[in-house]
């Protein structure tokens, strides 16, 4: 299988994530839920072999809820992996924003080239504003899974989440281009 369509097969399998676990939860299919994800694990392992640095997280919390959930046959330890991502998220993109450049100034830089100043300053505004939507977004998962049913963690992970981070960015793309439009006039 040639490598991009492996990486599209894991994106689509991860983005689907809440809603497998709430499927085979219903059944309580927990150890084949595990070596579900121990087989996306592997995949990610191989994909980002040349890479490894960026393994480190996912895969100490994959191995963690993995470990949690075929001990404890039950669906909690799966339902915390959002809670996992989004704090591991929130660690890289503060790290970069204490240790610049900001996560946001290096992709701006990469789209667009050498920034000035104020657009630097910008990007650092931005990577806060994430860093604020990651706290958010992990507590939220984190209330969600350690409280809520099974099928309010499935809507609230597998697809308000995405509709909140896709406005997020919505909003933050039109911000941009306001400020863009009022420092070349």
């Amino acid at each position: 299988m040639p490598t991009r369509l492996l990486q599209l097969l894991l994106t689509l399998t991860m983005l689907l994530y809440p809603l497998l676990v709430w499927s085979l939860a219903e059944r309580q299919g927990y150890q084949l839920l595990a070596v579900l994800l121990l087989l996306l694990l592997g995949l990610q392992i191989f994909l980002l072999r040349h890479h490894w640095q960026r393994l480190l997280l996912p895969a100490s919390a994959a191995l963690f809820v993995i470990a949690f959930m075929w001990v404890g046959h039950s669906d909690s330890g799966v339902r915390f992996y959002p809670v996992w991502v989004n704090a591991g998220l929130l660690l890289v993109f503060f790290a970069s924003w204490c240790f610049p450049p900001a996560i946001i100034t290096r992709l701006a830089v990469a789209m667009e080239g050498e920034l000035p100043a104020a657009a630097i300053a910008y990007t650092r505004n931005v990577t806060l504003v994430w860093c604020g939507f990651f706290l958010l977004n992990g507590s939220i998962a984190a209330y969600t899974a350690a409280f809520a049913s099974v099928e309010t963690w499935a809507l609230y992970n597998g697809l308000l989440s995405y509709v909140l981070m896709g406005l997020l960015f919505a909003i933050e793309f039109g911000v941009r281009h306001v400020v863009k439009r009022r420092h070349h006039h």
